[in-house]
């Protein structure tokens, strides 16, 4: 097998990836989680006459590389992922992995195993969808008597950022950027003198309200999977949960 390292696929590497994913998702009740798009990434790929057969890839998470893989259905068992990630671990000695799954592949799951690798944390994707709120109808702020919400271009200019006040005091937070045609909400915060009010849900349902009146037909949020009562809290402004991603440290 030819291994090839890229930091950015062309087109066509891109066309091969997504027809290895479908062939693995096909075989298996299962998401792969790679990103054809994001920045600091880096991908191993494995060529047998021509045709792309396995795939490694890495995206920089911190001080981790958070990593997904594929091998064809057909060439499983044949040392192919083991090659990948061999080489993966030459070009960068000394770094933890962190392997992505939906915990839905079988193959998946005895790989993991084998390498032995720990569960290190879940995290649940929500999502909400924007045309079951009738935006013509809602206010702006959903929020109590005396609070006042603020909107803001983020520091870096890359999404807005959202600010609960009570009299002119900071009482929570939140921030919004978009994501392929979705927008993502992240940092939702609350001061501790604030919580146990129903603050951040009348936050985030105010962010939901201003929302409608975009573009966006959905709203996408990670949410730490043991954190149950933000769970709670995004599930009584609409949200459902429709993925939960593992990581396994390697």
């Amino acid at each position: 097998m030819n291994i090839l390292f890229s930091q950015m696929l062309n087109s066509r590497q891109s066309a091969e990836l997504l027809e290895l994913i479908r062939l693995c998702e096909a075989d298996e009740p299962t998401h792969l989680m790679f990103s054809l798009s994001e920045s600091d990434s880096f991908y191993f790929l494995g060529y047998e006459d021509g045709l792309l057969i396995s795939a490694l890839a890495l995206y920089r998470a911190g001080q981790f590389y958070e990593c997904t893989a594929a091998t064809s259905p057909s060439e499983r068992k044949k040392g192919r992922f083991s090659a990948l990630l061999s080489e993966a671990e030459d070009h960068f000695p000394d770094t933890d992995f962190l392997f992505l799954t939906d915990g839905c592949s079988p193959s998946a799951a005895l790989v993991l195993s084998h390498l032995g690798c720990e569960l290190e944390h879940s995290d649940c994707l929500m999502e909400q969808d924007l045309s079951a709120i009738p935006s013509k109808n809602l206010p702006l702020s959903s929020l109590p008597s005396g609070y006042t919400l603020e909107k803001a271009d983020s520091e870096d200019g890359a999404g807005v950022c959202y600010t609960v006040r009570c009299s002119s005091i900071p009482a929570g937070e939140c921030s919004v950027f978009s994501t392929g045609g979705s927008a993502c909400i992240w940092g939702v915060f609350v001061e501790e003198a604030f919580r146990r009010k129903g603050l951040g849900t009348a936050l985030v349902v105010s962010v939901l309200n201003d929302l409608s009146s975009k573009t966006y037909k959905t709203v996408l949020l990670h949410v730490d999977g043991d954190n149950l009562p933000a769970i709670s809290l995004y599930k009584k402004s609409g949200f459902q949960i429709t993925r939960t991603i593992l990581y396994y440290l390697y």
